[in-house]
């Protein structure tokens, strides 16, 4: 679920829409694929390859890559942001921030701006 968890704000009821699927990550449960989990797979990729998230390429805007990995996967997402660009320099000691900080910070420093 993480490509459609990425978009999950621009997808309609995403909560509802994943839950069959997500149930599956339930500790005790079988894997079993059902009609249910096909129609909500098949409603978030018609979501990921629908418009408004996919448009036509602006190449005056740079593209960004963002990509993910877990001992099971890769995943990586060609994207084009026209967003604010906002840079900080961080004291002496966020040198010593952990990977996950070093992740969040940008994040909750954005809501600052």
């Amino acid at each position: 679920m993480g490509l459609a968890g990425w978009y999950h704000q621009l997808i309609p009821g995403f909560s509802q829409v994943e839950e069959p699927i997500n149930a599956l990550k339930r500790k005790g449960r079988t894997f079993q694929w059902s009609n249910e989990r096909q129609k909500a797979f098949d409603t978030l990729k018609g979501h990921l390859t629908s418009p408004p998230i996919l448009g036509h390429p602006d190449f005056n805007y740079p593209f960004v890559v963002c990509t993910d990995a877990s001992d099971v996967g890769l995943g990586t997402v060609l994207t084009q942001k026209r967003v604010l660009l906002a840079r900080k320099s961080l004291p002496m000691p966020a040198v010593l921030l952990t990977s996950l900080s070093e992740i969040a910070l940008p994040q909750i420093e954005s809501v600052w701006l």
